[in-house]
């Protein structure tokens, strides 16, 4: 992973993010809340994307369709590349995306991932050779493209009351884990924004499951069983004594559900919840549901 590799990196990312960003609020979803003691959870484990962070687009943006215009010249020029061709960003933009197609469909996978800085590095590679841009292929070029392209399709902010959740977690002492369709950056909102490192507030190093690393993305078991193994293994907890909380009922409820977690749904924000009421495999009843983070206190205490 480059920003641990980089000081300088994860430093500039980290000040892309906080300038990047601009307060967020979540939309009433008009669902009721069905909040239900839970007994004997000893575990947490979360998505991010639409329910730890508020999410413009619902998701990480190259997961979910947006109509959402960027100024990618402006962008290139911004992580060193120099523009050639007034058309570049617009070739940037769909090279990004007929990559991210070739490569799903040649992977063995059944719900493939993808590493964005791989995705970009193919994408300026082409432009490179076409003489659309100039300019160097390296890391930071890339993280920084990477992300600066991530926050304009899709800004984000932390979810209400997310800052008091994990505390009153820590003080519980229960582990807590990530289950999350992810890249590189993700884990940098921790940090841009609650000014701490995932482990500092209450995560676990090895019970974080992010979809780029494990070239799998939800809904998707592997990352699921990835986390419940983790549990046995490191804390002896079984699938059962696990709440595993998310936004989306195909992504998040389904495959925890299947690998035998509780689950509740967080349905705090109409731009990500997912109830998927048109695919029969969802008609599946999380066991509470909660419209506001604090909300999980209740169901575990």
């Amino acid at each position: 992973m480059i920003i641990s590799e980089d000081k300088n990196i994860k430093e500039t990312l980290l000040k892309l993010i906080k300038e990047g960003s601009s307060p967020l609020l979540p939309l009433n979803t008009g669902l009721p809340s069905k909040i239900t003691k839970l007994k004997d959870i000893k575990s947490i484990v979360f998505d991010v994307y639409g329910t730890l962070f508020i999410s413009d687009a619902g998701d990480i943006s190259h997961s979910v369709k947006t109509e959402k215009e960027v100024k990618l010249n402006s962008i290139l020029e911004s992580s060193n590349f120099k523009i050639l061709n007034p058309s570049a960003g617009i070739l940037a933009e769909n090279l990004f995306f007929q990559t991210i197609k070739r490569l799903h469909k040649n992977s063995p996978r059944s719900n493939p991932e993808i590493d964005v800085l791989e995705v970009w590095r193919m994408a300026l590679s082409e432009l490179l050779r076409t003489k659309a841009v100039s300019g160097d292929l390296t890391n930071s070029n890339l993280s920084v493209l990477s992300l600066r392209y991530e926050l304009a399709k899709n800004p984000v902010w932390p979810m209400l009351n997310l800052e008091e959740l994990l505390s009153h977690l820590q003080n519980l002492n229960l582990p807590m884990g990530i289950i999350s369709n992810a890249q590189f950056f993700t884990p940098l909102l921790f940090e841009a924004f609650l000014g701490k490192e995932l482990d500092k507030s209450g995560f676990c190093n090895e019970l974080l499951a992010f979809s780029y690393e494990h070239k799998t993305a939800k809904p998707s078991r592997v990352l699921f069983k990835f986390i419940s193994d983790a549990l046995y293994e490191k804390f002896q907890i079984t699938p059962g004594e696990v709440l595993y909380i998310g936004n989306d009922m195909l992504n998040d409820i389904k495959p925890a559900v299947e690998i035998g977690f509780k689950t509740a749904l967080f349905a705090g924000d109409r731009r990500s919840l997912r109830l998927r009421e048109n695919l029969p495999e969802c008609n599946l009843t999380p066991d509470a549901v909660i419209t506001d983070l604090l909300q999980i206190y209740n169901i575990i205490t």
